[in-house]
């Protein structure tokens, strides 16, 4: 009855490296139609032809012929040894890539797989006796072999948008990229080798490290044809590598399609549950059957998003075809179910109680794999917030009407809505149309489980425009009561308990209502804030279709037999080899009780407030410097730039009512030196108000908002602070700055520390800070780090930090400008923020940093790289920066 989630590559085992396969030809005729534009029907045939001896397979477009350039470049390519087609089918696109492997492996290839082989098997061996391997085992297998041979030919790519454009141009790889997708085809050829298909994702760390050193030889980068078409047509394919004539070969065989067939890629909904009509008190009765469909062309379901509750008191539910079959589902999803059954007709539903077999982890990893796209095909979503109590209905109308009134403009910000009736509803000066009865109905809707689950993350936010939220009878436009949330958030005032309550669970769900789309590994701890799920694994899988699309590939298929710390150690490796960035140890907060390396981000527990809206370039553009080095340990580049003399604690102001974080700041200022002048020459109570809402103030913002905190804002709140008495009750009204100032406070230092270094820097440390940990910045991380040191001069990760003077670059490339600090810009094309350089006399901003014209190195690729990616990083040699005083060194993180 079930089906594979997605449509399988056949792939050929070659067992043994003697077989000796012939290299492969391609077939002339192999054609493959894809719909390119569906609004503008056309349509083209790709064409892949040429063979294994020539100069590999040439890409011909049929109907829209577009001069290809390079073209007598890519005829004198020699020998393609490795070009292959593969399906992406989360991306849901298909790609042609091709590397060049300029010399022939002899004999020694076979030496290389035997001892991997053994390695591999030593490693296992080693694990199941807990024993550590030895630096010596590595040493001699890297001292055997070299891979000096291997040759990656530079090329161009060529990129067909959906709109049938082509763009041209040299394809940049850095070095550790091109590394590691050599190491990659060599573990992919060593796995079908040992007669099993393996996937790179899944290559032991060690084995991966080894492989590193292999390939550091490896210059140019490799060709590709990439394109997104929608929908994607299907390919039958059949792939292998191929250890043939000494040379190492990759291969692609795609079956020949009928030019007048449209085929589209295939996914499978197994299964898709019908309910049949009754009334509510009826048995629930459903079907349960297979359904396979086009992804351009799917049938209309819809998918249930809710949690599950008490497995305790079960309800049973009866399968009309499935003769004496019954499930049994928690009292929840049968309430959900009854109040959403039909009356005279029934009803298509994606349940993931009724369509997983939950006992069954194969099943369970393959569908979670493909959850993303089950709620994102849905015709319609609906998020059950469960039956009608509380007042319930009232506050859903409530919602609906304020939903209704307001929109977003290009920089978030709320506006009125086309039909507003109510103006003053988007004004953050005017307050809120609240009766006490509208709050209290309000405060009790979303303070219920849905809203703490973490899957309903994806559910809701893949949804297409027709979801909704339905409690007891009422249902709303999810993009209506998405708006009221945010809405609500901004202006909700202080005046009364209930309305204190209600701001405490709005603040607690700030990640979800401002959640953005796509997501990042690096943003992962602030998306999941206080989100409850069953499986800690989740908290990878819930929000993997939400990835952004460049790091999709780090995370590992769904597997719910690898340990929890494996899969997360795995990211982090993955991550940090692919990027030569280490900003994800951001998400790294020490715990008691943690046996697993410090360097691992603490996604399983509760989040605290990150730094992560804040414009923050610690080490500049500088790219990280590390290494693996097993048994745990994480060896990187940095500086310490200061010492940790004393710790003060900031309470949880989550559990507190603003006045209560209005005293708490008043005490923190009154044991505060705020006359004279701070470390870095600003004054010390501009660096109070920096510090104190972690630089983040509408002045580092463009376009900036007349609704945020600006720093003149910031300074006048504190000294306000400091000279007015503790019952100003007008430092809480919706047009006193110090309410901008509170809330900024509260969302960037709650439950942090405060902390005094030495050379008179003052910042904000995680909670487990304490007097001695040093205040590191490391190449290649964006936030300054708090890091233990240890007696064995190892460092543990205690987590982030801000310090004034210390987060943009200073600590390895002295002090910038008095007049340019670190921004974000808002790009209007992506609509996202990046960071980059604002003079504040001229009102420009720059992406490269105006002190690299210091340093003796050449910046052209990495200036050419910056145009494409404004978060691209450059290599520095650690001498040229000791050169200038900069004390960097290597730390051990364990």
């Amino acid at each position: 009855m079930r089906h594979a989630c997605r449509a399988i590559p056949i792939i050929r085992k070659l067992l043994r490296i003697e077989s000796m396969l012939p290299p492969l030809e391609y077939d002339s005729s192999m054609k493959v139609k894809l719909k390119i534009n569906r609004a503008a029907k056309h349509w083209h045939t790709v064409q892949v032809s040429g063979s294994s001896k020539a100069a590999g397979p040439s890409i011909e477009l049929a109907e829209r012929h577009t001069p290809v350039r390079n073209s007598a470049r890519r005829a004198a390519r020699p020998n393609a040894a490795y070009s292959i087609c593969t399906i992406n089918h989360a991306k849901k696109s298909w790609s042609i890539l091709s590397w060049t492997f300029a010399d022939h492996w002899p004999q020694s290839v076979q030496s290389l797989f035997r001892d991997l082989e053994y390695l591999d098997d030593s490693i296992k061996d080693s694990k199941r006796r807990n024993e550590p391997i030895s630096k010596e085992q590595l040493q001699i297998l890297a001292q055997t072999h070299t891979v000096k041979q291997i040759i990656l030919e530079a090329g161009s790519y060529y990129t067909f948008s959906d709109n049938t454009n082509v763009q041209f141009g040299t394809a940049r790889y850095r070095k550790a990229s091109k590394n590691v997708n050599c190491v990659y085809a060599i573990m992919q050829a060593y796995g079908i080798w040992r007669g099993k298909s393996l996937h790179p994702a899944r290559i032991n760390p060690q084995l991966h490290e080894l492989l590193d050193e292999f390939s550091k030889t490896i210059v140019g980068s490799r060709s590709i044809m990439y394109q997104d078409p929608k929908p994607l047509s299907e390919l039958v394919i059949e792939s292998g590598v191929i250890i043939a004539r000494g040379s190492l070969c990759s291969f692609t065989h795609i079956d020949k399609l009928d030019q007048e067939t449209d085929i589209g890629l295939k996914m499978y909904l197994d299964e898709l549950a019908t309910i049949l009509p009754g009334n509510f008190n009826d048995d629930l009765v459903v079907t349960i059957e297979d359904r396979q469909f086009l992804f351009d062309d799917p049938p209309p379901y819809e998918a249930l998003s809710y949690v599950w509750g008490s497995e305790d008191d079960k309800q049973p539910i009866k399968i009309a075809n499935q003769a004496s079959a019954a499930l049994h589902v928690t009292r929840n999803l049968a309430v959900a179910l009854r109040s959403l059954r039909l009356v005279d007709r029934p009803r298509d539903m994606w349940v993931d109680a009724i369509c997983i077999d939950q006992s069954n982890n194969d099943e369970k990893s393959l569908q979670v794999e493909r959850m993303g796209e089950i709620y994102r095909l849905a015709s319609r979503v609906i998020a059950w917030l469960g039956p009608e109590e509380d007042d319930s209905s009232h506050a859903m109308k409530w919602m609906h009407y304020v939903g209704s009134q307001v929109t977003l403009d290009e920089t978030q910000q709320l506006i009125p809505s086309e039909d507003c009736a109510e103006p003053d509803i988007s004004d953050q000066h005017a307050k809120l149309p609240l009766t006490e009865r509208d709050l209290r109905s309000v405060y009790r809707l979303i303070c219920r489980p849905w809203f703490d689950r973490l899957w309903i993350r994806q559910e809701i936010y893949l949804a297409n425009s027709e979801a909704v939220v339905r409690c007891g009878p009422q249902e709303v436009p999810w993009s209506a009561f998405h708006l009221a949330l945010r809405c609500i958030h901004f202006k909700l005032s202080f005046d009364s308990e209930l309305g204190d309550q209600c701001v405490r669970r709005l603040w607690q769900l700030q990640g979800f209502i401002f959640q953005s789309f796509p997501i990042s590994f690096v943003d992962l701890r602030d998306i999941l804030g206080n989100c409850l799920c069953r499986d800690p694994r989740d908290r990878i899988y819930a929000l993997q279709s939400m990835l952004r699309e460049t790091e999709r590939e780090f995370c590992p298929r769904p597997d719910y037999t690898k340990p929890c710390t494996q899969l997360y150690q795995e990211i982090v490796q993955q991550m940090v080899s692919r990027t030569d960035n280490l900003s994800i140890l951001r998400d790294c907060e020490l715990a008691t009780g943690d046996s697993s390396p410090s360097w691992i981000p603490t996604w399983t527990r509760k989040g605290t407030n990150s730094l992560r809206s804040n414009p923050l370039l610690a080490s500049s553009s500088i790219e990280a410097q590390y290494s693996f080095l097993g048994n745990g340990t994480l060896r990187v580049a940095g500086v310490v730039a200061t010492v940790v003399e004393n710790c003060r604690p900031i309470s949880d102001f989550y559990e507190r009512t603003w006045r209560g974080v209005h005293e708490e700041a008043r005490k923190l200022l009154s044991t505060t030196q705020i006359d004279g002048q701070y470390c870095t020459g600003i004054s010390m109570v501009e660096a109070l108000a920096r510090t104190l809402v972690c630089d983040a103030v509408e002045d580092n913002l463009r376009p900036s908002s007349d609704r945020g905190l600006d720093l003149a804002v910031a300074i006048q709140a504190i000294e306000r602070m400091i000279s007015n008495s503790e019952n100003d009750e007008t430092f809480f009204d919706l047009v006193n700055p110090g309410r901008q100032f509170l809330i900024r406070m509260r969302s960037s230092i709650s439950n942090k520390q405060f902390v005094n270094c030495v050379r008179g820097c003052v910042g904000i440390a995680p909670p487990s800070a304490q007097a001695g940990d040093r205040i590191c910045v490391l190449l290649g991380c964006d936030a300054p780090m708090l890091l233990r040191p240890l007696d064995s001069g190892e460092f543990l990760v205690v987590g982030e930090c801000f310090v004034e003077g210390l987060s943009m670059g200073e600590a390895l490339l002295g002090p910038l400008p008095k007049h340019i600090r670190v921004a974000y810009v808002l790009d209007e094309t992506s609509e996202r923020w990046h960071p980059c350089y604002l003079d504040h006399k001229t009102g420009d901003s720059f992406l490269e940093d105006p002190r690299l014209k210091e340093l003796p190195i050449d910046l052209t690729e990495f200036r050419a790289d910056l145009q494409e990616s404004p978060n691209s990083a450059f290599k520095i040699e650690l001498d040229i920066l000791r050169q200038r005083g900069v004390d960097v060194r290597y730390l051990d993180l364990v």
